[in-house]
C-alpha cells in the first residue's frame, strides 16, 4: 500500500465514525461546533499565520473529501449493490434507512460549518424533499429538515454557483410535499 492508499483510508475511517456519531447522539450542536473551530480557528500558540493557513487549507482539503466520500457512501446505499457496504451496515446492527439519515444529518453539518463543501453535491440531495419510500414518516421528516438546511446554507452563495438549481421546480416540490 501507498500514501495514497493509506490517506484515502484516513478519509473513509473518519468520514465512517462521524456518520456513527451522528447516528449516535441526536445533538449535533458540538460536531458543528468542532468543525468551525478546526476550519476558522485563527493561530494557535506559537503558531505563525502562514502554518496556520497551511493547516487550514489541510482542513478544507480533507472535509472536502470526507464529504464526498459520504455522498458516494449516500448512493451506494440507495443504490444497495455494494454488498460490502450493506454487510458493514448488517455487521454494525445498522439498518440502511437509519444510515442514510446520518449520513445526510453529516452532511448537513458539514454544509453549515462551510457551504462549499455540499454546494457542488446539491443535486444528490434535492430529490429527498420528495421523500423517500426506505424511510419511515420520522425518518423522512428528519431528512427533509436536514436537505433544508443544506438548502439554508448554500444559498448564501454566489448565485451563479447555484445556476443549475431550479427555484420554480423547488417550490412545486415543497408544494407537492405539504
Amino acid at each position: 500500500a501507498n500514501l495514497k492508499d493509506f490517506k484515502d483510508f484516513y478519509v473513509e475511517f473518519t468520514a465512517l465514525q462521524l456518520i456513527e456519531v451522528s447516528l449516535m447522539d441526536v445533538s449535533h450542536a458540538w460536531i458543528l461546533t468542532l468543525l468551525q473551530e478546526l476550519l476558522h480557528q485563527k493561530e494557535k500558540g506559537n503558531e505563525t499565520s502562514s502554518t496556520a493557513k497551511q493547516r487550514r487549507e489541510a482542513s478544507f482539503q480533507h472535509c472536502e473529501k470526507i464529504v464526498a466520500f459520504m455522498k458516494e457512501l449516500l448512493i451506494l446505499i440507495e443504490e444497495n449493490h455494494h454488498t460490502a457496504v450493506i454487510n458493514f451496515l448488517h455487521a454494525r446492527n445498522f439498518s440502511p434507512a437509519d444510515y442514510k439519515v446520518s449520513i445526510i444529518a453529516t452532511i448537513a453539518l458539514f454544509c453549515e460549518a462551510h457551504p462549499p463543501f455540499v454546494s457542488r453535491h446539491l443535486l444528490v440531495f434535492l430529490p429527498y424533499l420528495k421523500g423517500d419510500s426506505e424511510l419511515s414518516p420520522a425518518q423522512n421528516v428528519a431528512v427533509c429538515g436536514y436537505v433544508m438546511k443544506i438548502l439554508e446554507s448554500v444559498a448564501v452563495l454566489e448565485k451563479s454557483n447555484l445556476s443549475f438549481v431550479n427555484p420554480d421546480r423547488i417550490i412545486e416540490d415543497l408544494v407537492t410535499i405539504a
